[in-house]
């Protein structure tokens, strides 16, 4: 018995430990993604208040876990999933020598970042799909690596020389506005909406219809 309560014990000491320090570092990070969102949203606002008032762009803290960004039609939906999760042995992130130096890097938070409409919000359409644009890995030792449609898996490739910054978080958000703004909604074919159940009139979904096609993840078909 003495030996298994050992084997706890250093398994507390090595591998939890590590999931609650990679857990303390995504969020700061996230923290960090959350304040300069904020800030986007206030200049971006700020500047077409003058031009357009009714193009808002706004802020809103849901939770400690999600963060969103509302801008025109568009709404994106930062959120921080709470456990830590390692990658397949087969991703390219886990076959870095970064990584098989020490295996502890190869523990992280994740951060995922979801385009809806914003119509999909305000009128509580809960058949409308949301897209993942991107995700953002974050390990113990605050580099990085991010997943997603091809207008965002950018520029950083090696894990190993991915740390975070202010200026690289700015540029994700950014990044992640730009691709959803130029991805428009296309709308169904008429044979498509030519039969609804009543439940789908009921449940609000004809107030608006389409869905976007323009997102390519990398190395895969469109979604």
């Amino acid at each position: 018995m003495d030996d298994k309560i050992d084997l706890i014990f250093d398994q507390l000491c090595s591998k939890s430990t590590l999931k609650q320090s990679v857990s303390r570092s995504t969020h700061r990070v996230f923290q960090k993604i959350e304040n300069k969102a904020l800030e986007i949203s206030n200049y971006l606002s700020s500047r077409i208040l003058p031009i357009d008032e009714h193009v808002k762009v706004e802020f809103k803290s849901q939770s400690e876990f999600e963060f969103q960004v509302k801008f025109s039609g568009d709404l994106l939906a930062f959120i921080r999933h709470s456990n830590v999760v390692t990658l397949p042995e087969d991703h390219v992130v886990m076959k870095s020598p970064y990584i098989k130096a020490n295996p502890q890097n190869g523990y992280f938070g994740h951060i995922m970042v979801y385009n809806f409409m914003a119509d999909t919000i305000k009128y509580h359409r809960l058949n409308d799909p949301g897209y993942l644009l991107a995700r953002i890995l974050v390990n113990n030792d605050n580099h990085f690596y991010i997943e997603g449609v091809r207008q965002l898996d950018f520029k950083y490739p090696d894990i190993s020389q991915n740390v975070i910054t202010d200026e690289l978080l700015k540029e994700f958000i950014e990044s992640a506005m730009l691709t959803a703004i130029d991805n428009d909604l296309v709308s169904p074919t008429y044979q498509d909406i030519q039969m609804i159940s009543y439940n789908f009139k009921l449940a609000n979904q004809m107030v608006s219809q389409g869905e976007k096609i323009g997102f390519q993840m990398m190395g895969k078909s469109p979604v």
